[in-house]
């Protein structure tokens, strides 16, 4: 009995060391992916590290709460599982961040190339590369919103998004008025 009893903490520490050894692993990993994505240009080169990042986090987190269970802390377990919710979440949100930035930093270019714009046609041009980006921009801040749990946020964001459009749509149909007279 004693024999079985040993045996048995032997399989599961050899587990334990295992599992230790595969979490330490996909932390490695993790840390790569986070040096890759501070050294990325572009938000979709970041995203893709932050997708390998969130393939680690799930690897070491899964094993982590093996340990745990193993070791029948359901506590230490049901702690690991939120820490892990909470860092796939912050994640996400950085990806939608990213693309945000990606797309007000080319509205920024569409303002600075349409007042150079020699004429309404390629004004308009621009505008609708602005029209595209803009919806774009909205998309990820409503996404953003939404992972946050902040409905208000998100009401707000989308009431914005219309009236920027018309906007927009209203200057184009300006630029063909005024193209049109000179």
């Amino acid at each position: 009995e004693k024999n079985k009893i040993s045996a048995q903490t032997s399989r599961r520490e050899n587990r334990i060391q295992k599992y230790k050894n595969l979490a330490d692993t996909a932390e490695q990993r993790k840390s790569l992916a986070q040096a890759g994505k501070e050294n990325a240009g572009t938000a979709e080169d970041k995203n893709g590290y932050i997708e390998q990042e969130k393939e680690s986090i799930e690897t070491s987190y899964e094993y982590q709460i093996r340990i745990a269970r193993l070791k029948k802390d359901s506590l230490e377990a049901d702690r690991l599982m939120a820490e892990k919710t909470k860092e796939l979440l912050d994640l996400e949100i950085e990806q939608h961040q990213n693309l945000a930035d990606k797309h007000q930093s080319l509205l920024d270019q569409y303002s600075a190339e349409k007042e150079l714009a020699a004429n309404a046609s390629k004004k308009n041009a621009i505008i609708a590369q602005e029209q595209a980006a803009t919806k774009d921009l909205y998309a990820e801040k409503i996404a953003i919103a939404g992972l946050e749990g902040s409905i208000r946020e998100q009401q707000q964001l989308q009431a914005e998004h219309s009236p920027h459009l018309r906007a927009l749509a209203v200057e184009a149909h300006q630029n063909l008025g005024a193209g049109s007279q000179g």
